[in-house]
């Protein structure tokens, strides 16, 4: 759960804000953005013109999502901490995997 605020299936403008000190035991320090594939229509992240400082969680020091990003503009993050080392400042689960490239094995068992 996110320490200062959790937003769950729903829109979230953050702007002119400051986050210190904040802790979660599982994911997002400050912010933790959730949300589902149904609700993708509604789930539009923005933050601005903030500071994020000394945060701290297991998965996204400052902030932790899981399918959408946040749009982060003009933000400031300073010694936050993932203590699984996973996302000091935004930390998610993977996503997405591309495979660049590959030897082709083939066999004939």
């Amino acid at each position: 759960m996110g320490a200062a605020i959790r937003v769950e299936n729903s829109n979230l403008e953050v702007s002119n804000s400051l986050f210190e000190g904040n802790k979660a035991i599982i994911e997002g320090g400050a912010l933790m953005l959730s949300c589902s594939v149904n609700f993708a229509q509604v789930c539009d992240f923005k933050i601005s013109k903030s500071i994020f400082k000394e945060n701290s969680a297991k998965k996204g020091g400052a902030i932790s999502f899981d399918l959408f990003p946040p749009r982060v503009d003009v933000s400031v993050f300073q010694s936050n901490k993932a203590t699984s080392g996973y996302g000091h400042d935004l930390g998610s689960y993977p996503i997405e995997l591309r495979l660049k490239s590959a030897p082709l094995v083939i066999n004939s068992g």
